[in-house]
């Protein structure tokens, strides 16, 4: 292991919760291990010595609390510092947590700022452990307040807790302007887990970022996009609905169809979405997916029923991806259609919804997409 960093290890056998933290904890500072399961958190313990350990509740084998236990009655292991994840809350659990060895606790889900301050204190505050052996300083952080009292359940997003994510990305970005290469750096990973963040929430549209933002960049490239097109085309796309962090949970999570009021809560996504990102300069063509990517070509679209070219390229590419994922993937409403029926959607909507002459390019890379999520669905 790299003696100049803090090594962390994290014993969470969720894939989601590995993918927010390893985008969370840059290399310059934290060196990041994994463990599957409680007796392989043992066993990278005994082999690594983490500086901390952050170890979730529930895993396979063995509980966290039975992990504390056999990490604290071995001498290499009963100094370091263990931060416990957990989406349950209760005294009886705390009381055994801290029974068994645990410095604190982390609720999921938790924001960025609100990990890499609890991993920053837990340094601070153990002078034997190693990394305050070889002189490593705990930089002062801003508390994000409110993350460690929630009692949501594991793996759902309420619209607070988002809230934060989004506080993150625009305070993550102030404070690292002055060095530009960190700048695009901290933007592409906040970004990243902000676009997870958002899957956390509405389960029923998991993966839906990740396929939207294949199918319009490949049809981008299809079309000749140059490399920074290509990037703010994928940036956007990611963040197309982060507006949703502004609807209600009864609205976007409710499994029947909406009223008419909630349906105008819905509809104010987009504006809700461009208002959170606008003053970010780095986003600045990204935006106009994430703003018009429900506008349609006749005009009958919204926020602001515009029509044609005013509807920008970005804008217009993306919304082909939207349709035909909606149309391929199971909703709570319905199920997944064919893909030759979203072929057929797609040419029948040339001209009104769509772009016609994007429109065209999606349909001579229509196999290929297809191709791309029958491969992932089959991994």
């Amino acid at each position: 292991m790299d003696s100049s960093r803090a090594c962390i290890l994290l014993a969470d056998d969720d894939r989601r919760i590995q993918q927010l933290v390893g985008i969370t904890l840059d290399g310059d500072d934290f060196q990041l291990c994994y463990a599957k399961d409680g007796r392989d958190a043992i066993k990278v313990a005994r082999e690594v010595q983490p500086d901390v350990v952050l170890l979730d509740y529930q895993m396979p084998e063995l509980s966290g609390v039975e992990v504390c236990r056999a990490l604290r009655a071995e001498s290499a292991t009963e100094q370091t510092a263990i931060v416990m994840l957990t989406g349950q809350g209760g005294d009886a659990l705390r009381d055994s947590a801290y029974a068994a060895g645990v410095d604190d606790f982390l609720t999921k889900p938790f924001s960025p700022l609100a990990l890499e301050q609890k991993i920053r204190a837990m340094l601070a505050r153990k002078p034997r452990s190693k990394a305050a052996a070889r002189g490593w300083q705990a930089p002062t952080e801003m508390q994000t307040p409110g993350v460690e009292n929630s009692t949501t359940p594991a793996g759902h997003m309420t619209r607070a807790q988002l809230m934060l994510y989004a506080s993150d990305l625009n305070q993550s970005m102030r404070q690292l302007r002055r060095a530009h290469a960190e700048l695009r750096t901290s933007y592409l990973s906040t970004i990243e887990a902000l676009a997870t963040a958002l899957e956390l929430r509405d389960t029923a549209t998991q993966g839906h970022c990740s396929r939207v933002t294949r199918y319009t960049l490949a049809a981008a490239r299809h079309m000749g996009c140059e490399p920074d097109e290509l990037e703010q085309i994928q940036w956007g796309s990611l963040l197309h609905d982060v507006g949703k962090i502004g609807v209600p949970d009864a609205v976007l999570l409710k499994p029947a169809p909406l009223l008419p009021s909630e349906w105008q809560l819905m509809l104010q996504h987009p504006e809700l979405g461009y208002d959170m990102l606008r003053t970010i300069p780095f986003l600045s063509q990204a935006l106009a997916i994430v703003r018009f990517h429900h506008e349609r070509f006749d005009g009958g679209g919204y926020p602001l029923g515009i029509a044609g070219q005013a509807i920008p390229f970005g804008a217009r590419l993306f919304a082909v991806a939207d349709t035909v994922d909606a149309i391929t993937v199971d909703r709570p409403y319905r199920a997944a259609r064919s893909w030759d029926f979203a072929r057929d959607e797609v040419a029948r909507s040339r001209g009104t919804q769509f772009d016609p002459v994007i429109t065209v390019a999606y349909l001579e890379i229509f196999d290929r997409l297809s191709a791309r999520q029958e491969g992932e669905d089959s991994e």
